[in-house]
């Protein structure tokens, strides 16, 4: 891991990674883009669960008091603060879109042209109804190194 290279010793890092899926509190367009999503990061070769190696990779590279929390972020209706449940529905909006378009990759479970629907759907379902994402978060700290000295010398 090469960000541990830029952790001091004592140093702390911290690493937070969206879980790739959805779980049943969820509406069909939020499962929807999680999938499209899932076939994003199928498609750049990448393991969509590597979001629940972060604790075993820090690990592997010496770090120590590694500790590791799942959060639900809860969007609209879900979030308890109304304000923040709507700038979650902005950001997921917005991320789907940017995923779609920014990516240029094609989505076998959805026709392009059916994309903006499925952005439409989604908006609406978040506002109404809302919709939660995990997130994982890993942090460790970095060893403090001692120094032997020769003080016979």
């Amino acid at each position: 891991m090469q960000l541990a290279q830029l952790v001091k010793p004592g140093g702390w890092i911290q690493l937070t990674e969206g879980e790739k899926m959805s779980d049943g509190r969820n509406g069909p367009a939020t499962q929807q883009c999680m999938a499209l999503l899932n076939d994003v990061v199928a498609a750049k070769d990448v393991d969509i669960t590597f979001a629940r190696q972060l604790r075993g990779w820090l690990q592997d590279a010496g770090f120590v008091d590694v500790q590791e929390r799942v959060t639900d972020i809860c969007v609209g209706p879900m979030n308890k603060d109304a304000e923040l449940g709507k700038r979650g529905v902005a950001s997921c909006r917005n991320a789907a879109w940017g995923k779609g378009w920014a990516l240029s990759i094609p989505f076998p479970s959805l026709p392009r042209d059916q994309f903006g629907t499925l952005l439409a759907q989604l908006r609406a379902e978040l506002e109404e109804h809302g919709g939660t994402y995990p997130l994982r978060t890993v942090r460790g700290r970095k060893p403090v190194v001692a120094i032997l000295r020769d003080d016979a010398s």
